[in-house]
């Protein structure tokens, strides 16, 4: 659909400046025809709503007229222009209309809508078409009584070689245009904001190129030289640039204007000649003559028209290339308008040659494809890009015409991608878990429904035990590939309980009249894309229309987002729903259980009764499905928003996504806080079956195996010590006959590490190291074993063994920067400073990290070099200003 909808917008507007010359008396009514038409869309939005997401067709018929009404006005514009003052040039009036157009994106993006909504900044907006249309009819009679087709004579005739170098340019103006949002979207972040920094950085390259040309009367050839130089810089400087926009954003970040600005600068650095050299085309080419407003509308028209073209051929381009080859086809499109331009000129054309000879060669040495695959939070911060350039080994990329989707192989942990936001690794219990708690708190087991297939790890664990289950997934090449995650989503395309839809989750819910027991969102943040609108009042009413009378709505909650995201997020499901339970998933995220009716478990050993599901928990993660039943929190958190001005989040007053994109290092501490203070064990009794004993030890368990050690369940067990002065001995020997159940139920070196690992988190360094030693047996080269064997003697204090482990880690892996810190500590804790030295400067040389930077402080100091050990705490803090032991390290040396 967005597809149709760009290319109606083009055409449209395409057709519009072509004949526009015809409407030269109807100026004010076109102008007023576009005010009217914005008021009519805000005053019949529901409807249109509707109509929009069942008709294409439909869609494309309310997105023509105005198009075409925007299309015929600019050239008109310019024609009165010329009318007002003869000697009044087409590029001024370009270069006004543009910085116009620069200034009302900035204006609707960062002020109407955060200030009034969506809908009250169209009517403002409408209203002013509406004032112009006024004034251009009252006090510009003079203007209109002149017919440009009997008054003056016909445009002036373009070259054939002209129009098709122009064809060529405006074919890669909007390949380059369109690659940008993809690139950007990736190291900014797939935000409405970011995309609206990005289209007014390329009008402002309009504007700009437009007063330029003016003032240097640069031609086309010279602009289009520049446009090759533009295009060389970005290939071969992007790596640097990356590189520096990382290294200040941390500061940047803590002020959001500055955020903001920090951006546009950076756009403006790294994509602004392309963007002047792009925008300057036909102000470079056109010549002046009386009848304006129809030889720029013609010359207009050839452009929106190639841009079409562009656009549908980065669909194509998008499928088979990497982006950094699209940019070279972008380069050789733009060298192409070139020859056509200067076909006759042989100097000219070796010059332009070379310069695309070079930009293969950018593209070859310098071009770094595999940066655009981090996910964008990892380039906000130096320590998380530095680790992440030594963690990603491979990227496995699949496209389609639109979405970029890839499986991007982190510490050797596949991660799920998808157009610029990297979501938590494939595996893990987080996603599956889901699914199964969701599961027991469903009223019935008949019908459910999962927005969001992704990697098909919650769908399947639902679809293994509801009767039927529809899963929706928007991205066609998501869908397309979840045969490639067969290994973590239990081969779910094959399941015939499930059906696979690909649809827009509130596309599908609206043409739906199904009703669930269960409808599961698997957004697990809303951080990303317009994920926020998920958040939003108007969906989780529709998603209430679609259950049944006691269904119950299931959806992530990220502790990222702070305690105004959280508080946003409430009082919005408050106005849909009345209750709201809240289970705990893993230390970063919890489920939040909406319903009319009275949240309880209902299933208590469904997952269990299936021996496929219970067995993939207990051997993959350690988790007894017979305790499920213990990860709700609290029955009804809906209480815990009291302050009546925190704002509800609608889809025409998006305040979740513009309190996300502020990139806030936050936290719901808080929240956290209240929900201990508000433990109740008589509260969680009365959401179990009525014959239902809840088992106190089997809940703590449960907390610190999937919690660790957080305030969570540290908090709980105080509460029980309370309660019963025997609950530790208890609970001692509770957890060592789970530990060795579990440990019967491993096979493979996987189950035997992941269970090392399990308990490692847990501090029971002894268990852990059977498991890592029994894992070594099996597999003596298994990812990190070595590692995880050298930390445990680390810990036990064996430190010969250590060393010796983390050696034989250095032979697998000779960039293994943690094998060298963890020789660093040891010869420290030995008193062998020297060695400990030599070591920690080996892993600095892989790796910048503030802790190593620290350890080298230390080192130094006790080698007495007092001035090396101030210079590695000061670059301690360099890195991370907040690092309090390097600061008063720092102030003691100084005394």
């Amino acid at each position: 659909m967005s597809t149709a909808i760009l290319l109606t917008f083009l055409i449209g507007i395409g057709i519009g400046y072509y004949i526009a010359h015809f409407f030269w008396k109807y100026l004010w009514l076109v102008e007023g025809l576009i005010g009217v038409y914005g008021i009519l869309v805000i005053s019949f939005y529901n409807y249109i709503d509707k109509i929009m997401f069942i008709s294409l067709a439909m869609c494309i018929l309310l997105l023509l007229l105005p198009s075409l009404l925007i299309g015929i006005s600019f050239p008109l514009f310019v024609g009165y222009a010329k009318e007002l003052n003869k000697s009044f040039l087409f590029n001024r009036t370009y270069s006004l209309y543009n910085w116009g157009a620069v200034f009302t994106i900035i204006i609707i993006e960062f002020v109407l809508i955060r200030l009034m909504g969506i809908k009250k900044s169209i009517f403002i907006i409408s209203s002013g078409n509406i004032f112009i249309s006024v004034i251009l009819f009252t006090l510009y009679t003079n203007i209109q009584k002149f017919y440009l087709e009997k008054n003056y004579p016909e445009s002036i005739k373009y070259k054939l070689n002209e129009i098709i170098s122009l064809i060529f340019i405006s074919i890669a103006s909007a390949l380059f245009q369109l690659l940008m949002i993809k690139i950007l979207e990736c190291v900014f972040g797939p935000f409405r904001e970011n995309f609206a920094l990005i289209v007014s950085s390329a009008l402002l390259g309009i504007a700009l190129g437009s007063a330029i040309i003016n003032l240097f009367k640069i031609n086309f050839y010279r602009l289009l030289i520049l446009n090759l130089f533009g295009l060389l810089i970005f290939i071969g400087g992007f790596k640097y640039f990356i590189n520096l926009y990382v290294l200040f954003y941390t500061k940047i970040s803590e002020q959001y204007f500055l955020l903001i600005i920090y951006k546009l600068i950076w756009i403006n650095i790294l994509m602004g000649i392309p963007f002047i050299t792009f925008g300057s085309t036909i102000p470079a080419l056109i010549k002046t003559n009386d009848n304006l407003a129809k030889s720029s509308g013609r010359l207009l028209f050839i452009v929106s028209i190639a841009n079409g073209i562009g656009f549908l051929l980065l669909g194509i381009f998008h499928v088979n290339f990497d982006y950094g080859m699209i940019l070279i086809i972008i380069l050789c499109l733009s060298g192409l308008s070139l020859y056509v331009y200067i076909y006759k000129s042989f100097y000219k054309i070796l010059l332009v040659s070379i310069l695309i000879i070079l930009g293969f060669t950018f593209y070859k040495t310098n071009w770094k494809e595999n940066l655009l695959y981090y996910g964008y939070r990892n380039f906000q911060s130096i320590k998380k890009y530095n680790e992440t350039n030594i963690w990603v080994s491979k990227v496995d990329k699949i496209k389609d015409l639109k979405d970029l989707f890839c499986l991007v192989w982190k510490n050797n942990k596949p991660y799920f991608f998808i157009n610029g936001y990297i979501s938590i690794p494939l595996g893990t219990y987080s996603e599956t878990l889901v699914g199964a708690i969701s599961t027991i708190f469903s009223p019935r087991l008949d019908k459910a429904l999962v927005l969001g297939t992704g990697s098909g790890a919650t769908a399947s664990i639902v679809g293994q035990v509801f009767n039927k289950t529809d899963s929706v997934e928007i991205s066609k090449v998501v869908s397309k590939n979840l045969s490639k995650m067969k290994d973590y989503n239990f081969d779910i395309i094959n399941n015939p309980k499930v059906k696979l839809i690909n649809n827009d989750a509130i596309s599908y819910l609206k043409q739906s009249n199904i009703k669930y027991s269960l409808i599961l969102s698997t957004v697990t943040t809303p951080i990303y894309f317009t994920s926020s609108k998920l958040y939003s009042k108007d969906f989780f009413d529709i998603v209430k229309d679609h259950l049944t009378h006691d269904g119950i709505y299931v959806t992530w909650l990220d502790s990222r987002i702070g305690e105004k995201g959280l508080n946003i997020i409430l009082k919005s499901l408050s106005a849909s729903f009345k209750k709201c339970g809240i289970a705990y998933i893993n230390t970063n995220y919890f489920l939040l259980l909406s319903s009319n009716y009275k949240i309880q478990i209902n299933h208590p050993y469904k997952i269990s009764d299936n021996l496929i599901l219970k067995n993939h928990f207990l051997k993959n993660h350690g988790i007894n499905t017979d305790w499920l039943i213990y990860h709700l929190l609290h029955e009804n958190v809906l209480s815990y928003v009291d302050d009546k001005n925190i704002p509800i989040n609608t889809i025409d007053y998006p305040i979740l996504e513009y309190e996300m994109a502020r990139d806030k290092k936050q936290n719901i501490s808080k929240f956290i806080h209240w929900l201990i203070k508000e433990f109740s064990i008589e509260n969680l009794q009365n959401a179990l079956p009525e014959d239902f004993d809840l088992d106190e030890l089997a809940m703590l368990r449960e907390m610190e195996n999937i919690l660790y050690f957080n305030l969570i369940p540290k908090s709980i067990k105080k509460y029980f010590e309370k309660n019963n002065n025997k609950f530790s001995i208890l609970y001692k020997q509770f957890s060592k006959n789970f530990a060795e159940n579990y440990y019967y139920h491993l096979k493979d070196p996987k189950d035997y590490y992941n269970y090392g690992e399990k308990y490692f988190r847990l501090g029971k360094i002894e268990s852990a190291l059977k498991g890592y030693k029994e894992c070594y047996k099996l597999s003596s080269k298994y990812y990190n074993i070595n590692l995880s064997i050298a930390k445990c003697y680390e810990i036990l204090r064996k430190y010969d063994l250590a060393i010796k482990y983390f050696h034989e880690e250095i032979k697998n892996n000779s960039k293994a920067y943690k094998a060298y810190f963890g020789i660093a500590k040891v010869y420290c804790k030995k008193n062998q400073y020297n060695k400990a030295l030599n070591n920690i400067e080996k892993a600095l040389l892989i790796y910048e990290d503030e802790q190593y930077l620290y350890l080298q402080g230390q080192i130094f100091e006790s080698l007495k070099m007092k001035e090396h050990a101030r210079l590695a705490y000061k670059k301690t803090l360099d890195n991370n200003k907040y690092f309090f032991k390097a600061k008063n390290k720092l102030k003691k040396l100084q005394k």
